[in-house]
């Protein structure tokens, strides 16, 4: 019969220690031998005399077999007390926490609560910021663009020429590749309705610098960014699977794209973005003809991945140098102008990052206040077990082992909040994406993966350590004759408790005051911002974007004409009031911009900028969006492309060009575009905030959209409809009109302007709202804390409390006296508080708008409230102390 398994491995193991101790014993024979020739004697002798003195091996390895063997079954023995004594441990902590349902309910909240929402945060904080992005080695690939530092130029980050790419490609010396793409819409047409989707163009090697392979198919090769090569698509996984139902027969299929013939070459894997967006289709950029159409445009945006070991300092510094000597070539085109090189993730989670940083260190003080808070009832749990701990102790078991049950029964409690948590962080984590941003970077990592989980375990375990460590060493510390005796309750050990309840108090006071002035400055913030005058009504206004097929309306002629035929028949529609359209939207585009000269002022300076928003509209759709007019007129129908040409302008460029008090009404500018082409200014329009709430209105110009010179400027609109109900309510009906219209029109991007005003401040309102929510939790924890506090040292001198009165004392006095104790803690933790949030809220500073970081109102107001509420969790306790009746007290007594 075969031996088992088991038995084999044992046997095996036994071969091994005897194979170890009697290779051991021959290094000392072997070591004695070497010391007896360096002597001068025989090898053979010495080896002898060697064997003869160590004596007899096999006894001795015997020896040292049983001795090893003693050693183990010692360690096993001490291993296996150990595991016992943790587990009774385990045990009588469960019975005694199961005992007391109540303090086990109340402690187990509080941190299914506090960990909970730790472990929620951590889960948004690991997808967006601690997630790479979906690129191999995304610490190497950033963006370069292109910084206007002109006096008068409102935004300093452009994309690249055509011009400067090229010679960036060819002159740095710090990327592996460099490539280029650009980003926009295009009508989609197949089986079905039109569709408007995001749409890229790229170089060849776009792919191959972001790491990125086609799932089937192929990516681009050289030969499709050459001009005159055949037109070929890219497809994004989320669009082929939703267009195509997954079909991979899609490949070598040609499709319409912006009334062009492409064919289909590859499918891109699941989870590619760039810039956090899910693009629908990828085409060739052909580099030459973008040069030849746009000459000196800022069009191309800029991704290189860098060499191995170069950082993003180093590759800014080569970009200067390279930019140095463009600027030096072409001293008249690049005065003013420079480069920046920005890592990609920086650039994909760089707005939000401040946001969740400011969480992550709420939702710590929050859960340290809870650790506090606990730390206080177990305390109290511990100063009122003094004679249970006193009798174990008197009856042999050892301060360690005292200890060591207090900090299992916390281990107990923190792993039993943690799981609980981790279940609650499910649920959190939703309600935290629920008033996140729409632009929530890297929102499909945000879950609880193997990450999240390991630091919740962990979260647990230093929490239960953390808040058990103080109870612990009091019970290991307490004073047995003293316990023991009758009325110990007033001893010196109590007292003690008491005051270190009282510096837990004012620690989760301070971390409160903290976090309250922090969620103040936000929620005055978003006061703010909602305060803002945007420059138009935003109330019963929906927008949507219109796309025109290029066969359709080649020419801005038979575009105007459509725009002229539509507009009068939404019109008609019950409930609308005016309709109107323009090319840019506040909050959703970003305008074109060209140089302009006011007639009759002087020529630009070398260095000055004179780009500003360059706009193209209906004549009804200032009064749609409820745009005041500060002088002159609105344009009218009178304003066509064969009229005098006309511009309205807003006061931000009335402040830039007419400052001495000038009435710009009649005077005349010309734009770079045409030259030769004067517009006379008719109108002055109030300030119109065209990116965010935040940001201060830029000067821009207005043109009426029939007197345009692009073919391109009208065919994609935002119409924008004014009802006298729901907005949204008429969507339907002008959907219908349009596509009775032209059925070829694509509509798209439907939203109220309400919905774009919200989206703006999103980041703002999610910031606020759970800071706020944190604020309340730590604020109604630190007052459970004081009332806590008060409580615990009412029921400590209830005796006291009865001879004073016995001998005449007020229950006034008693009231004040305890209510004075409770304000002390509050004056404590307001100025430890005050202090740390000066420092606190210097690292939100940047998401604070309209309000400085030091804002006395909120301090303030911070104060008054964290009094306010202290005195009642404060007066409760307090008023039960002087109700004390004497006579029981001394019956008791």
């Amino acid at each position: 019969m075969k031996p088992r398994p088991g038995w084999q491995r044992d046997r095996q193991r036994g071969a091994d220690r005897r194979t170890d101790i009697e290779e051991e014993l021959r290094l000392h024979i072997d070591g004695r031998v070497d010391q007896y020739v360096a002597a001068g004697m025989d090898e053979v002798e010495a080896r002898k005399l060697a064997r003869e003195r160590f004596g007899d091996m096999r006894r001795i390895a015997a020896q040292c077999r049983h001795e090893r063997g003693k050693a183990a079954a010692r360690l096993t023995r001490r291993c296996n007390a150990l595991m016992s004594a943790i587990l009774n441990d385990f045990r009588y902590a469960v019975r005694a926490l199961a005992r007391r349902p109540g303090y086990t309910t109340t402690i187990v909240i509080t941190l299914v609560l506090a960990i909970g929402a730790t472990t929620a945060v951590f889960s948004v904080v690991n997808g967006v910021l601690l997630h790479p992005l979906p690129h191999p080695d995304p610490e190497e690939l950033v963006l370069v663009w292109e910084v206007d530092q002109r006096p008068g130029f409102f935004r300093d980050r452009v994309p690249a020429m055509v011009e400067h790419f090229i010679d960036w490609r060819e002159h740095n010396r710090v990327f592996e590749s460099m490539a280029a793409f650009q980003s926009y819409l295009v009508t989609f047409r197949g089986a079905g309705d039109p569709e408007r989707v995001l749409a890229g163009n790229a170089t060849a090697n776009f792919f191959a610098t972001l790491g990125v392979n086609a799932t089937i198919g192929r990516t681009f090769v050289l030969e499709d960014d050459v001009a005159g090569a055949s037109r070929v698509v890219l497809l994004g996984h989320t669009f082929w699977q939703t267009r195509f139902g997954g079909d991979p027969s899609v490949i070598g299929e040609s499709v319409d794209i912006n009334n062009s013939t492409r064919t289909v070459i590859g499918v891109l894997p699941v989870g590619f973005e760039l810039l956090d967006r899910d693009y629908a289709v990828w085409s060739p950029i052909m580099l030459a003809e973008q040069g030849l159409r746009y000459p000196n445009s800022h069009r191309l945006d800029v991704v290189s991945r860098m060499k191995p070991g170069v950082t993003v300092t180093t590759a800014q510094r080569d970009m200067e140098r390279v930019f140095g000597n463009l600027r030096e070539a072409y001293p008249e085109f690049l005065t003013g102008l420079d480069v920046n090189v920005e890592s990609l993730t920086d650039h994909v989670v760089g707005r939000i990052r401040p946001a969740l940083l400011l969480l992550t260190g709420a939702v710590l003080f929050v859960l340290l206040i809870a650790s506090v808070n606990v730390a206080n009832l177990m305390l109290a749990r511990t100063t009122a077990e003094h004679r249970e701990i006193a009798i174990r102790t008197a009856l042999g078991a050892g301060r360690g082992r005292v200890a060591r049950q207090k900090l299992t029964e916390s281990v107990v409690l923190a792993l039993t909040g943690g799981t609980l948590g981790v279940a609650a962080a499910t649920g959190i984590t939703q309600l935290l994406l629920a008033v996140a941003p729409d632009n929530l970077p890297q929102v499909d990592h945000i879950g609880l993966d193997g990450r999240v989980l390991s630091f919740a375990i962990a979260l647990s375990l230093v929490t239960g350590m953390l808040f058990g460590l103080a109870p612990a060493l009091r019970a290991a510390r307490a004073d047995v004759a003293a316990n023991l005796k009758e009325g110990s309750r007033s001893s010196t050990a109590s007292r003690a408790h008491q005051r270190l309840r009282a510096v837990f108090t004012v620690t989760q006071l301070a971390f409160s005051v903290m976090l309250l002035i922090s969620a103040g400055l936000m929620l005055t913030t978003f006061s703010r911002l909602m305060q803002v005058d945007p420059g138009f009504d935003a109330s019963g206004v929906v927008t949507m974007k219109v796309a025109l097929p290029r066969s359709a309306y080649p020419t801005r002629t038979e575009q105007a004409a459509l725009y002229d035929r539509l507009l009068p028949t939404l019109q008609s529609l019950s409930g609308v009031q005016n309709v109107g359209a323009t090319r840019f939207l506040p909050f959703q585009d970003h305008e074109w911009t060209w140089n302009i000269q006011i007639e009759g002022q002087p020529p630009r300076r070398e260095g000055e900028k004179r780009d500003y928003g360059y706009h193209a509209l209906t004549p009804d759709y200032f009064r749609t969006m409820g745009i005041t007019l500060a002088r002159g007129r609105y344009f009218n129908a009178f304003d066509r492309a064969e009229a005098p040409h006309v511009a309205i302008v807003n006061e931000a460029f009335v402040h830039r060009f007419f400052p001495a008090g000038e009435d710009p009404v009649g005077r005349r500018m010309s734009i770079s575009s045409r030259p030769d082409d004067l517009y006379e200014i008719v109108g002055v329009i109030a300030d119109v905030n065209q990116y965010s709430l935040d940001v201060e209105p830029v000067p821009a110009y207005y043109l009426p959209y029939t007197q345009l010179h692009f073919d391109a400027f009208l065919r994609e609109m935002n119409l924008v409809v004014r009802t006298s109900g729901n907005p949204a309510d008429i969507v339907t009906s002008v959907r219908r009109m349009i596509r009775a219209a032209d059925r070829t029109i694509v509509v798209s991007d439907i939203l109220t302007m309400d919905e774009r005003v919200t989206r703006s401040v999103a980041r703002t309102r999610f910031a606020t709202v759970l800071l706020g929510a944190f604020a309340a939790v730590a604020l109604s924890l630190a007052v459970v804390g004081v009332y806590g506090v008060i409580s615990y040292s009412v029921r400590q001198r209830t005796q006291e409390i009865g001879v004073r009165m016995a001998l005449g004392a007020e229950p006034g006095n008693i009231v004040r006296q305890f209510v004075g104790a409770g304000l002390k803690l509050v004056a404590a933790g307001l100025g430890v508080g005050i202090a740390g949030a000066l420092v606190f809220t210097r690292f939100q500073a940047s998401l604070l708008f309209g309000v400085a970081s030091v804002d006395p109102m909120t301090y303030g107001a911070v104060s008054a409230l964290l009094c306010g509420v202290a005195l009642l969790a404060t007066f409760v306790p307090a008023r039960r102390a002087s109700r004390v009746d004497p006579v029981d007290v001394l019956r008791e007594e």
